[in-house]
């Protein structure tokens, strides 16, 4: 008989289980996504920031930069040091930005890739099962495309911006920049919200936010070149009073050396030397001669025993030859010395006459004219100079220079090297006067440093220098002492009881591995491996030893006690600072002063002069004045009852009215109480709804005449 058997078959649906996982994952995806999206948004955003303020940091350093090179405030160098590790600070922040934003991008891109695969496959499995998925897809497909337009978006931003830095330079590429990188991100978060109209609008919204944010750019580097320009400005003002004092009062000092020198040549006649001096200067104003070559070969010749009158004359005839041969100051001087050799020596050389021809002088053709010896060759002249004065010798070249090339400094006064010659002596003579002024202020002061420094306030000085040197040699020796005394004992095991109980227990421990290193070295059983490790450690060891002994010098008695004073002169010296707000603000005032920009400056001159010719007292001029100013700078945001006077200049604001002098009285008028009394007019009101008609007619009216009246 047949046997009834029945199979059960369990299926289990593994299928679904696929979907739901992939669908888990999806979810999970999406999160990382969105998490990514809202982090490169938070970058980006940051990264704006930091490179306003790492800007700005630069900018305020390097106008505290130039602040301290013009005045040398310590107070402004320590907030120029600040101000640098704040830079470096922000530009290091920048960096670790912009550098996480790229790698967040790629972060995006590649999990945007990964999403498509995983929604593909997500579509297929689902297809016909789940609902679900097409809702899950969209999601899926939203966040890609944000992150890829997010992508493209930076790559056109580049290609985008270096066409238009070329094409319209780098004010158009910051606007551009900034518009199309805000524009991109609201496109990116819009087309998560709503593709399509959600994109477009946040588009829009991100161009215009970013076109706002590129202005502002622009107009911070417009405001940092304009700081950066009068800073420039300032110093350039500043340091070249600075540098003409300087170099005037080394001229005025030379001046007064050598009228000194003419002084005492010229017999002790103060007035007559003067007198000399100020011809010479005169003689520096033209080319081609400075008054300093003037003076260097006018007091030789006092000393020689010339007159002044023949000196500047000469002078001038050597000024003559010198303008047209070109002569250097080294080859007028050479000149020079070789005729008053003549005069002095009395004799007339050969040698000294082939010498000056050989610089564009003819000597032979002077001597021939000044002596009328009807022959100017070399051999008619030498067979004559022993019969010749060697003095009316070089005076003969003298006058022949200034008549052979008369006209030659006035004609070189006219070049261009002339001019340019006589404007650097003229800015030498302004700047000596502003020397001399200094000297003549400044000498007193001298004096009086003088005075105190060579009586008792110098001989006070003079010991207690000899005590702070004294002291400040104690300190090096001591440190001195505890470098080569750890040293020694870490090499000789003999242990300095300068030294504290800690540091001599180390010493003695390293003098034992030195001891060590040492015997390695020697031995010849050592490999080289042993040998190098050996010398290695002796390195070690010695270094460990110097670095001890800057420790034990800080920890000693010596150094303890000179810290403390540098402690207390430290704390006195804030204490006294802070005695008077002129103390500490000196520098800070001027920093701020020259940090200020376009706004300010543009704020200063729009100020018209007002009109004060009604005032009757300088008080009320004064008030009115005031007022003007106080108007402008603040604008009157809280309303302005009265204008005082006309061309009264002030700011507006938005939703704020402006009256004529008319609307104004009626306005006051009605705020007076006044009442419009209204006559002669019958209203008759059939229905509810002329009760409306009349109420509008009445007012259309009374706003009508009130326009009429003004």
């Amino acid at each position: 008989m047949g046997k009834d058997v029945s199979i059960a078959i369990s299926a289990r649906d593994n299928f679904s289980d696929a979907i739901t996982k992939m669908k888990n994952s999806n979810q999970a995806f999406r999160k990382d996504l969105e998490g990514l999206n809202e982090k490169l948004d938070a970058l980006n955003k940051n990264k704006v920031t930091l490179k306003v303020e790492a800007d700005k940091a630069k900018t305020e350093l390097k106008a505290l930069e130039k602040l301290y090179e013009a005045t040398g405030n310590a107070q402004v160098k320590a907030q120029m040091e600040m101000a640098n590790a704040d830079y470096e600070q922000a530009r290091r922040n920048l960096n670790l930005v912009s550098t996480e934003a790229k790698n967040t991008e790629k972060s995006i891109l590649n999990m945007s890739d990964a999403f498509s695969k995983v929604e593909n496959q997500a579509g297929k499995l689902s297809a016909g099962t789940s609902s679900g998925g097409n809702e899950s897809g969209g999601i899926l497909s939203s966040l890609a495309s944000a992150g890829a337009t997010k992508m493209i978006g930076s790559v056109l931003s580049d290609v985008a911006n270096t066409y238009v830095a070329s094409a319209y330079g780098e004010e158009a590429s910051t606007m551009f920049s900034s518009a199309l990188s805000s524009a991109v991100s609201g496109a990116a978060i819009g087309s998560m919200i709503a593709p399509g109209i959600g994109t477009a609008i946040g588009a829009a919204a991100g161009g215009l936010l970013g076109a706002v944010s590129g202005a502002a750019q622009v107009y911070e580097k417009q405001d940092a070149a304009f700081i950066e320009y009068y800073n420039e400005l300032y110093n350039t003002a500043t340091a070249g009073i600075a540098d003409t004092v300087s170099s005037g009062a080394g001229i005025a000092a030379s001046r007064g050396v050598d009228l000194v020198g003419l002084t005492t040549l010229m017999g002790g006649d103060a007035e007559a030397a003067a007198a000399f001096q100020g011809a010479l200067v005169n003689i520096g104003l033209t080319p081609p001669m400075s008054y300093d070559f003037a003076a260097s070969v006018a007091k030789p010749m006092l000393s020689w025993g010339e007159d002044v009158g023949t000196i500047l004359s000469n002078l001038n005839n050597l000024g003559e030859a010198s303008s047209s041969l070109g002569l250097s100051d080294s080859s007028m001087s050479t000149l020079v010395t070789y005729l008053e050799m003549m005069k002095t020596t009395g004799e007339v050389s050969s040698r000294y006459l082939r010498s000056i021809n050989m610089l564009g002088i003819n000597p032979y053709e002077a001597i021939d004219a000044g002596f009328g010896v009807g022959n100017s060759s070399k051999e008619a002249i030498d067979a004559i100079l022993g019969d010749l004065d060697a003095a009316e010798v070089a005076q003969a070249i003298y006058d022949y220079m200034g008549a052979y090339f008369a006209g030659s400094a006035e004609a070189l006064t006219n070049t261009y090297q002339g001019l340019s010659d006589q404007v650097d002596a003229y800015k030498d003579e302004l700047a000596n006067a502003a020397g001399e002024g200094y000297i003549a202020e400044r000498s007193e002061g001298l004096r009086n440093t003088k005075d105190k420094l060579s009586g008792e306030t110098g001989s006070l000085l003079q010991d207690a220098y000899t005590q702070i040197g004294q002291w400040q040699a104690y300190l090096d020796n001591l440190a001195e002492q505890y470098e080569y005394d750890a040293l020694s004992a870490v090499m000789t095991g003999e242990v300095s009881s300068i030294f504290s109980d800690e540091a001599r227990g180390e010493l003695e421990e390293k003098a034992a591995e030195y001891a060590e290193a040492v015997a390695t070295i020697a031995s010849e059983a050592a490999s080289d491996v042993e040998v190098e490790e050996a010398q290695a450690a002796m390195w070690r060891l010695m270094a460990e030893a110097q670095a001890m002994a800057v420790n034990e010098y800080n920890a000693s008695e010596g150094y303890t006690i000179q810290k403390d004073a540098n402690m207390q002169l430290a704390e006195n010296l804030r204490s006294d600072a802070s005695l008077n707000e002129a103390y500490y603000n000196a520098g800070y005032e001027l920093g701020v002063q020259l940090s200020k920009g376009i706004a300010e400056a543009v704020a200063n001159t729009m100020i018209s002069v007002p009109d004060i010719s009604g005032a009757t007292s300088s008080e009320e001029a004064r008030a009115i004045a005031n007022a003007s100013l106080n108007s402008y700078r603040n604008g009157n945001a809280w309303g302005l009852d009265y204008v005082p006077y006309d061309n009264y200049l002030t700011y507006l604001h938005e939703g704020e009215r402006v009256l004529t002098a008319s609307q104004a009285r009626t306005a006051d008028a009605a705020g007076a109480g006044a009442q419009a009394v209204i006559t002669g007019n019958n209203f008759y009101v059939r229905e509810d709804a002329d009760i409306d008609k009349i109420a509008s007619a009445f007012v259309s009216r009374v706003m009508e005449a009130q326009r009429v009246t003004v």
